[in-house]
């Protein structure tokens, strides 16, 4: 389907794509990784694309999945990377899927990992790195106990507030019993943050999406369905807002209107060309929103 196209189209097609890119197209850049990579991953640097409104802020997305589907060590440089640009530039859309792309990448990415969490001052860096980690536990049970263990560790010897709240509350989802008693302690001596995690969440546990779900997730089917639902909830409150801002257009038309009649009133008109005059109703409110303009 895309064997005449040259990599450059074939990254072309993939900026204009959307959420609607085509598996072949993906296909064909992963097979042909030696020349459309390269040219993916330069515009994967580029923050002009991680900044974008248009559908080129998929592209670092589309970078990270081909990334999880070649599954190279070698590239787990770029993941990283993509970590501190989600913090940077505020992209929670890929905060859920970063995740799942480390998964992809398996075994290999557990010591880059580590020696990123150790090395960046970044809570949020820190705890998506460490979710990753969580995520290669639970996908690979032969490794689950040594990654934990890690985890663990971080919990009794790091020092950062957050990230101790925000490791716990994560550790709490998984059901990790062994992080029990240094998460009850961090609560007690009030070093958590009791907007993250309290007492309610250590006996009840959370009900939110568990990190246990990304260790089986597709990426794409995951990303795009959280994409989609971010736009619709988007519009919806554009939607809102330019209701609220036609239903006080309306209001101050009214006023103009009334404030007109009033002014009307003290002019002296001949009886001969008085019309008799009825007040205009107009009513406000979201079911009458279309008929204003229509």
């Amino acid at each position: 389907m895309y064997e005449d196209v040259t990599p450059e189209e074939l990254i072309e097609k993939l900026e204009k794509a959307g959420t609607s890119a085509p598996v072949e197209l993906i296909q064909e850049i992963v097979k042909r990784k030696e020349t459309a990579l390269p040219i993916l991953l330069s515009k994967f640097l580029n923050r002009s694309y991680w900044e974008a409104t248009d559908e080129k802020d998929l592209i670092p997305f589309y970078t990270l999945y081909i990334l999880s589907i070649l599954g190279d060590p070698d590239l787990m440089p770029y993941i990283l990377k993509a970590i501190v640009m989600i913090e940077i530039q505020d992209r929670d859309d890929l905060v859920e899927v970063i995740p799942i792309i480390i998964r992809d990448i398996g075994v290999p990415a557990i010591e880059p990992l580590k020696k990123f969490i150790s090395e960046n001052p970044i809570t949020n860096c820190r705890i998506l790195a460490a979710n990753g980690l969580i995520v290669i536990a639970l996908k690979y049970p032969e490794y689950k106990e040594e990654i934990l263990n890690y985890i663990r560790s971080l919990l009794r010897e790091d020092e950062n507030p957050d990230f101790l709240s925000l490791l716990s509350f994560n550790l709490i989802n998984i059901g990790d019993e062994l992080s029990l008693p240094r998460i009850k302690e961090l609560l007690e001596k009030g070093i958590l943050d009791p907007f993250i995690i309290d007492k309610e969440d250590l006996e009840e546990g959370w009900n939110a999406k568990d990190l246990s779900i990304l260790s089986t997730a597709d990426p794409l089917e995951f990303y795009l369905e959280s994409y989609r639902e971010a736009e619709l909830e988007l519009n919806e409150l554009k939607d809102e807002e330019m209701g609220k801002d036609l239903e006080k257009k309306i209001s101050q038309e009214l006023e103009k209107f009334e404030a007109l009649l009033k002014f009307g009133d003290k002019i002296d008109i001949p009886k001969k060309l008085l019309v008799e005059m009825t007040p205009v109703s107009v009513e406000v409110g979201k079911n009458s929103r279309n008929a204003v303009f229509l």
